[in-house]
């Protein structure tokens, strides 16, 4: 019997204070659609030559390089004054221009690219004249290389005053850009290639794409680079307030501390977070949700007691408060290096371990969707 409180996950993925506009994890195994798990549900689907493989966090989609590629339909959240683009990229080919994230046709606001001199990738501002109210631009490559059929975890950051870039976590460069401004258009967002003078297709696999409005933190960047993580159960069962509570904007800083958040749960329920070394996604219907975690499941409740405990309770906003003290900002769970028993153990580099939290919904019970998190 589970006890009665809420569960909240704080994963960090870096977007503290800052607003995911798009996020494809590029788990899909089949079929064309390229889900947003971001809030705002800004599908995409596949063009051309592209296949569903296993990717740096699950699975991945492979681009051939002559016409694969992907297509969201113009959104107004697309349209950004600051910016961070990030995403795990395997290439084959390392050619100038080939696209990984870009904005506009015929014209590009932004985009992350490769560059050159061959093996560099850049962050391209305004190309084409941008679109409406660009001012200035130009194109920005790294210092570092990317190597061909191996995993690189790119980045560029934009906060109005410079742009970063990014590579494998570290920061490689800062270029700066007094007085830019990125033009904004109303034309297709685009994985894969680089339509703006040309029709640059890349080579290779992409993983964990991500556009967010605001210039994340170079420990922001750090975290998604040094942790993997991914949403499972997504969305979970609504619960009885019509939302689905989510673990999506949890945080990790290392083993020992990973901090779980939930939000978007019922108001004055209670809930905990669970553990577990495996998981099923449909997961088994239990009450009124769904328990996506493999046996044996760990409780992070009042009984396991201290640093274990991540009893907490939704505020109006539907926020996990923690009520056991167990949080270093009052919302959420510190998630300890000790594991509970069962499983028992501890969180060790390496480990991939699976966390989910259920909580009070009503006279019944409920479930948050699950995170997958590598530490």
């Amino acid at each position: 019997m589970f006890y009665r409180c809420i569960v909240i996950l704080t994963l960090t993925l870096p977007a503290l204070g800052q607003n995911l506009v798009v996020h494809y994890e590029l788990n899909e195994t089949s079929g064309t659609l390229v889900s947003d798990s971001s809030v705002n549900g800004l599908d995409a689907q596949t063009m051309g030559g592209t296949s569903w493989v296993p990717g740096w966090i699950g699975g991945g989609l492979d681009l051939d390089g002559l016409t694969g590629h992907t297509t969201a339909p113009h959104d107004p959240l697309h349209n950004v004054a600051q910016l961070t683009i990030a995403a795990w990229v395997n290439v084959n080919v390392l050619e100038n221009w080939d696209g990984i994230l870009t904005k506009g046709l015929g014209i590009s606001p932004y985009s992350l690219a490769l560059g050159s001199p061959i093996g560099k990738f850049k962050f391209e501002a305004n190309q084409g004249g941008g679109g409406g109210g660009g001012v200035g631009g130009g194109i920005f490559a790294s210092a570092g290389d990317l190597t061909t059929g191996q995993w690189h975890h790119v980045a560029a950051t934009f906060d109005g005053q410079e742009v970063r870039l990014y590579l494998d976590g570290a920061l490689d460069s800062v270029h700066l850009t007094p007085g830019m401004v990125l033009a904004t258009t109303a034309q297709d967002l685009t994985l894969g290639a680089d339509f703006p003078g040309g029709d640059e297709y890349l080579d290779g696999t992409l993983d964990d794409v991500r556009l967010y409005d605001g210039a994340l933190s170079a420990n922001d960047i750090t975290n998604l680079y040094g942790y993997n993580s991914a949403l499972f159960c997504n969305p979970a069962n609504p619960h009885s307030g019509g939302g689905f509570a989510t673990l999506g904007t949890s945080t990790v800083s290392g083993p020992g501390f990973f901090h779980l958040e939930a939000i978007d749960g019922p108001p004055d329920q209670f809930a905990y977070f669970l553990v577990s070394g495996s998981f099923a996604d449909p997961g088994l219907p239990v009450s009124q949700g769904q328990l996506c975690l493999g046996p044996p499941q760990g409780r992070y409740s009042p009984a396991a007691g201290g640093s274990l405990s991540s009893i907490g309770q939704f505020d109006g906003a539907g926020v996990l408060q923690n009520l056991a003290g167990t949080s270093s900002v009052g919302t959420g769970f510190d998630v300890p290096a000790a594991l509970p028993s069962p499983p028992g153990g501890v969180i060790a580099a390496g480990d991939t371990w699976y966390f989910q939290l259920w909580y009070r919904d009503g006279a019944a019970s409920n479930f948050s969707d699950g995170i997958a998190v590598t530490f």
